[in-house]
């Protein structure tokens, strides 16, 4: 399947002619590239991170999504743009490659693009709210294998949208919810092989066993969670989520009844055109504090 998919460079420059822009992108030393929506001298900036079970590049949906998230907060007067991050994928490209180029998007939009830690968002879908939370752990807590990012102040905010929060797929809700959604703990335990390839895991890939006191101090203000009732991970967000909040207050949690996995992609791949309560809850947030 990975060889039919395009590349996300392909994806984002059908999308550039669908909605009339130019595409640009910018490059890390690695070759790393991310590519901008928006205008490149906005006062804000998101970093979009996205899903895939690490082993898919972004589907056009998840750029229509983010595409849709920007004009809304354009149309609240906000002066944003989002740079969307291009990462290897798994196999061939296992843990913790997608970490290592996601910190160093990070740090390059600070110390080379010049932005304000506290002009800046980062957010991510599924396996990309995974990654959102690991470049959180890797600020507070430098992974040795992964040069240090070092931030003068906090994030403005982060946003994970239905996190894979761990790869131990024995919760109620990969039962009991198996039938409402998409995702299966079968293939959710193929895309976790795939990705760690025999590593070890720990709180930067697994963020659920990390303990309560991993996550004070991080360096970002806000930080929204959100996720479907109806997903089989629902079981394990809600576990994060309580154990996040206890020592990160500024947290919001909302867990849209009736919605599958990752609904701001789902509805949009099975013909859904209204936004569901997770897109919602999304835009109104970012709104609020951007």
């Amino acid at each position: 399947m990975q060889y039919l998919n395009p590349t996300d460079h392909d994806t984002y420059v059908q999308i550039a002619r669908e909605r009339g822009f130019t595409p640009r992108n910018i490059a890390l030393p690695d070759g790393t590239r991310a590519f901008w929506l928006g205008a490149e001298d906005a006062k804000r900036v998101i970093l979009f991170l996205h899903g895939g079970g690490y082993v898919m590049t972004a589907d056009k949906n998840h750029w229509r999504f983010v595409w849709n998230l920007k004009k809304s907060l354009d149309q609240s007067g906000h002066d944003v743009a989002v740079l969307f991050l291009e990462y290897d994928i798994a196999p061939a490209a296992p843990y913790p490659r997608q970490l290592q180029q996601a910190a160093a998007l990070l740090d390059h939009t600070v110390n080379v693009l010049g932005r304000r830690p506290s002009d800046i968002m980062i957010a991510g879908d599924s396996a990309g709210g995974n990654l959102v939370l690991a470049v959180l752990s890797h600020l507070s807590h430098p992974h040795r294998e992964i040069a240090k990012v070092e931030l003068a102040e906090n994030l403005r905010g982060a946003v994970v949208i239905s996190p894979w929060v761990d790869f131990d797929s024995r919760a109620d809700s990969m039962t009991f919810n198996e039938r409402k959604d998409m995702l299966t703990a079968k293939t959710l335990d193929r895309w976790a092989a795939a990705f760690m390839l025999g590593a070890s895991t720990d709180p930067y890939n697994r963020p659920l066993t990390a303990p309560s006191e991993w996550w004070r101090g991080l360096k970002v203000n806000d930080v929204l969670i959100v996720a479907g009732a109806d997903e089989i991970m629902v079981d394990d967000i809600r576990a994060f989520a309580k154990k996040f909040e206890s020592v990160h207050p500024s947290t919001t949690t909302v867990i849209a009844p009736e919605e599958p996995h990752d609904s701001p992609l789902i509805f949009r791949m099975v013909g859904i055109s209204k936004p569901g309560r997770q897109e919602q809850a999304v835009s109104s947030w970012m709104a609020q504090r951007i």
